[in-house]
């Protein structure tokens, strides 16, 4: 199921809904943060087209300390 809402934008609702059984729950955010080139809080068609190579990502987390 896709959902597109006005002027071809997937809000970070959308997106969340369609990879919830495909990835784990922090990655949904971490993908979405880094499919988000124009940082303006959604996914354009030409940004959501990388969906599948960013979803295989894994993520590390990493505490700085100093």
């Amino acid at each position: 199921m896709t959902v597109l809402y006005e002027n071809n934008r997937f809000l970070f609702v959308t997106f969340h809904k369609l990879l919830w059984f495909y990835a784990e729950k922090r990655d949904i955010y971490l993908a979405f943060k880094a499919m988000n080139m124009s940082e303006t809080g959604y996914l354009t068609e030409e940004e959501f087209m990388d969906v599948y190579s960013v979803v295989q990502l894994r993520w590390k987390v990493v505490i700085i300390t100093r």
